[in-house]
């Protein structure tokens, strides 16, 4: 009897053991995944969703964005400045002297961190996630917070479809996030540019009344009430103006422009009643210095940097070359005659003398030198080589002589106030 007892414990023992092990094995070898995450949870409290929206933001800065080929390499063939190389490279060059081929590498890099067009979708997607999934969220019609990343979402969309048919014309407009468009609409088509220009102004409209003021939150590089009025001003000037159209080809006018101009103004007109949230620096040369190129704050005091492009990180992932790519260069070392930097930008000796002789913006505008290797010493150009000079190597502290350091952290001004 004492041995079958015995055995029964044992069997028993083994079955216990045997549960144990299982449910020890399903409490700590089934994982949840942590290289993905759903909207579940990257919407489930303003933390999370905060994050998402910061990933909206960010492409629009490094190489890929504002940190080069969006405010140089796509725009910089105009009348006021060039691109000083004739060499047709089939890259950056080609397209800033419209010499642009359907195998330009801008345009078909193998990388598609270099193919802006891409990289924008990129960023809707990224905003129509946000805009989709923030009104779900159970703080939405309560928190502040919530409601302010909702109108920082609207606005990013608005200005990547803004970038995109400034450079592209027509292009599909897509205000889905992919899961919902995918399979009925692999493929989408061209949208007329007016019925995306007039979604975005709906859109910004929305916008205003979820975002704060500049002076209601903390000074950061987000997106406030000024900012969505003025792009929205923008955008309705875009809408109102001529434009190159697809079918038939021609320069055409906007219908009902007077509607846009209005809103246009209209908007400027809000925000320039509010000198408390945005007002002219009073010295240019000081806004320039000290708040781009010094980066010693995020908002200068006077909230003339409406919307800027943040930059940061040493690379080309998201920090911006302004200061290298553009401005005066560099001596590579002692009395050298090769200097670092690209000098990208040059100024029109046109565009120089189009300032009278005592308009501050013009030393601000225009520098017509390089620097010695100590990176203070001017060294003179002539006037068929005058350089870009709002963002200049020797405004950037400290300035470096060792290496050839290519990222400062500058920011791209997006709007300025003087733009409204």
């Amino acid at each position: 009897m004492k041995n079958r007892n015995k055995k029964y414990i044992q069997i028993g023992a083994v079955i216990v053991l045997f549960a144990l092990t299982a449910v020890s094995c399903k409490k700590f070898l089934t994982e949840n995944p942590v290289t993905e995450i759903g909207t579940d949870v990257s919407f489930g409290d303003n933390e999370h969703a905060l994050k998402a929206v910061l990933g909206t933001y960010s492409y629009m800065s490094g190489d890929r964005g504002y940190g080069i080929r969006l405010n140089l390499y796509f725009p910089m063939g105009t009348d006021e400045c060039m691109n000083p190389s004739e060499n047709n490279d089939n890259g950056r060059r080609s397209i800033s002297r419209y010499e642009t081929l359907p195998s330009n590498t801008e345009l078909n890099s193998p990388d598609a961190a270099n193919r802006p067009f891409a990289v924008i979708y990129k960023g809707i997607e990224m905003a129509n996630i946000c805009i989709e999934n923030i009104p779900k969220m159970k703080t939405f019609g309560t928190s502040v917070e919530t409601k302010r990343l909702y109108g920082e979402a609207l606005t990013l969309r608005a200005n990547y479809y803004l970038e995109l048919i400034r450079n592209w014309g027509d292009v599909p407009g897509v205000f889905k996030p992919a899961a919902f468009t995918a399979l009925s609409e692999p493929y989408p088509q061209k949208m007329d540019r007016d019925l995306i220009y007039e979604q975005l102004i709906a859109d910004l409209q929305i916008a205003e009344s979820n975002v704060p003021w500049r002076t209601e939150v903390a000074a950061d590089e987000r997106i406030t009430k000024g900012a969505v009025k003025a792009l929205r001003a923008r955008i309705a000037l875009y809408r109102a103006g001529y434009g190159l159209r697809r079918s038939p080809v021609d320069i055409v006018k906007g219908s009902n422009a007077l509607a846009y101009y209005t809103i246009a103004r209209d908007e400027c007109r809000e925000i320039m009643a509010r000198p408390d949230q945005h007002d002219l620096a009073p010295n240019i040369k000081t806004l320039f210095k000290n708040y781009v190129c010094g980066i010693k704050t995020p908002n200068d005091p006077t909230g003339e940097l409406m919307f800027q492009v943040a930059m940061a990180g040493g690379s080309g992932a998201a920090d911006s070359k302004m200061g290298y790519a553009c401005g005066p260069r560099q001596q590579a070392s002692v009395g050298s005659t090769t200097f670092n930097g690209n000098a990208f930008v040059l100024i029109h000796p046109t565009a120089f003398y189009q300032f009278d002789s005592v308009d501050m913006r013009r030393d601000v505008s225009v520098a017509p030198y390089d620097l010695a290797y100590d990176g203070v010493t001017k060294v003179g150009q002539k006037l068929v080589a005058l350089r870009d000079g709002k963002f200049r190597k020797d405004w950037i502290t400290p300035i470096s002589t060792t290496g050839t350091p290519q990222y400062f952290g500058v920011n791209w001004p997006l709007i300025r106030f003087s733009d409204v």
